[in-house]
This record gives C-alpha cells, sequence and structure tokens, in this order.
C-alpha cells in the first residue's frame, strides 16, 4: 500500500522522488475478441509496479540507469482485471488484458490524445474488423435526446422528476427490438416522465450509474430523483410497460386537502380511489 500511495503521489505531480520526470515508452498494441495484447518497450530493471483495474491500467519501474519509467492510461472499455497480466520478456513487458465482454474494441485509450505517438497499433498482427450493421441505438437518432456525460444526467435530473434510458453498447445485438416498445412507451409517457438513450462506450462516467450491460433480458434504466437507479425488463406489451412506468411516477398516496384538490388528479388519471378517514 505504502508503493501504491508514493508512486500516486508521484503520478500527481509527474515527478519521482529524485526528481525527474518519469519517461513515456513506446508501446503498440493490437486485439482479438476475447483479449487485448499491449506491448510496452520498457525494460523494467527495479521498482517494478504494475496497476490493473477494470478500467485503468499503468506500469511504473525504473530501468537499469536509474531512468523512471511510466506508462498509464484509462481504458475505452472494462477489462477483466483479476484475468489480465503482464509479463516482462526480453526488454520489454508483454500485457494481456481480457476483456469484460469479448468483442472488437473500436480503440484501447478513453481519451485518444491521452498517449498520443505514444502508443501505436502493431499493424503486423492487427485483423481487419467489420464494423457491421448499424446497430440498434442508430433508430433513437433525432428521435430522442442522447444522454452524452454525467452532467448531462444530473441536468436531466434537476428538470425531471422521473428519467427511463435504454442504455447500452453499440456492439451488443442482443436487445436489436428495444427501440420499437421504447419509442412507443416514450410517446404515450411524454410529458409524465423524460426519456432518453446513451451508448455506454461514449458515456462511460455513466456507465456505472445507468447499470449498463450486455445480457439475454433487454432491460432499461429508470432514475427517480433521490432514489438509487433500478434497472426493468422492457416488455413487448405497451400495457405492461406503461404500468410498469407508472409504479415510479408520484407518490403512491396523495393526502387530499379539499374536494378541490381532487380534480388535477382525475385529469391526470382514469382512476382514482379516494379513502376518507373521519377525526
Amino acid at each position: 500500500m505504502a508503493v501504491l500511495a508514493t508512486l500516486a503521489v508521484c503520478a500527481a505531480l509527474a515527478t519521482c522522488a529524485h526528481g525527474t520526470v518519469p519517461t513515456t515508452p513506446h508501446a503498440k498494441w493490437y486485439q482479438r475478441k476475447e483479449d487485448i495484447v499491449l506491448t510496452i518497450n520498457a525494460a523494467c530493471a527495479a521498482d517494478r509496479t504494475v496497476v490493473l483495474a477494470p478500467d485503468e491500467f499503468s506500469l511504473s519501474c525504473t530501468d537499469a540507469s536509474g531512468r523512471p519509467l511510466r506508462f498509464a492510461f484509462m481504458l475505452r472499455e472494462d477489462i477483466k482485471a483479476s484475468e489480465s497480466a503482464c509479463v516482462p520478456t526480453g526488454g520489454v513487458e508483454v500485457c494481456t488484458l481480457v476483456k469484460e465482454d469479448p468483442h472488437w474494441f473500436d480503440r484501447l485509450v478513453r481519451i485518444e490524445s491521452e498517449l498520443g505517438s505514444h502508443l501505436t497499433v502493431d499493424w503486423t498482427l492487427w485483423r481487419e474488423v467489420d464494423d457491421g450493421p448499424e446497430t440498434w441505438l442508430d433508430a433513437y437518432d433525432d428521435q430522442l435526446p442522447e444522454l452524452d456525460s454525467a452532467e448531462a444526467l444530473a441536468a436531466a435530473m434537476a428538470e425531471h422528476e422521473v428519467i427511463v434510458v435504454d442504455v447500452g453498447y453499440r456492439w451488443c445485438s442482443k436487445c436489436s427490438h428495444t427501440p420499437k416498445p421504447f419509442m412507443e412507451l416514450a410517446r404515450t409517457l411524454k410529458g409524465k416522465a423524460h426519456f432518453a438513450y446513451a451508448d455506454a462506450r461514449e458515456t462511460y462516467e455513466l456507465r456505472r450509474l445507468l447499470l449498463a450491460d450486455c445480457s439475454h433480458v433487454c432491460q432499461i434504466t429508470i432514475l427517480k430523483r433521490g432514489e438509487n437507479a433500478s434497472r426493468v425488463e422492457l416488455r413487448s406489451e405497451l400495457p405492461e410497460n406503461v404500468n410498469m412506468i407508472n409504479a415510479f411516477l408520484g407518490p403512491l398516496i396523495t393526502p387530499l386537502a379539499d374536494k378541490a384538490a381532487l380534480k388535477p388528479l382525475r385529469r391526470k388519471n382514469p382512476a382514482v380511489a379516494v379513502a376518507v378517514g373521519l377525526t
């Protein structure tokens, strides 16, 4: 823990204990459907530390001359940290990063300019990947607003009591039928809840907030102000979906001060049950 804490401070200040700015070595990468192979030109001699997290990678060490080296970046998509590893091999570090979900990454680094020319594609081992047809998320273009940041989500929550989001990955085709019932639901409940969509790759900060996944059960995310997000299954029948969303709209019991307060409720709901008590 002490070593990691020291490295964290070193990274924050972009210097190490002896005042030398760490050198960023060159690296190249290629991918297979299940994993990524990253080769870093770092001949580590001492102080070697590798940090592997689902969304983060870093390698720090010093070479034989005492020069500090550091190669670090935030990942575009998650990896299985416990199954990933780096192995020193012939003066380089060969790192195998196992993907959380087997598919083809469109890029490795979350922010493309983060490493610049220090990271290149290993074209000798690269294979062309067919991106395939338009994905199901494309069906929402110009139809619904897209949440593209945590700030956009916070702004929407400040304006709307309930937000309903279809969030997913463009490479995941397991729920390609989702847009039709979701759009029907959005049209039916327009004005009662805010409907939007999000690409879990583009909106990395929202990935965990919106509980994104690529499961066999097609689900949408519902957020009600002041409550935790809920992941619910989207049905094929509109009445079932409407009833599901209605359960999140407004309080289950509304106190009525007088008879006049009943009129707005009757305009919004086809049926209203009233319990009258005497005190």
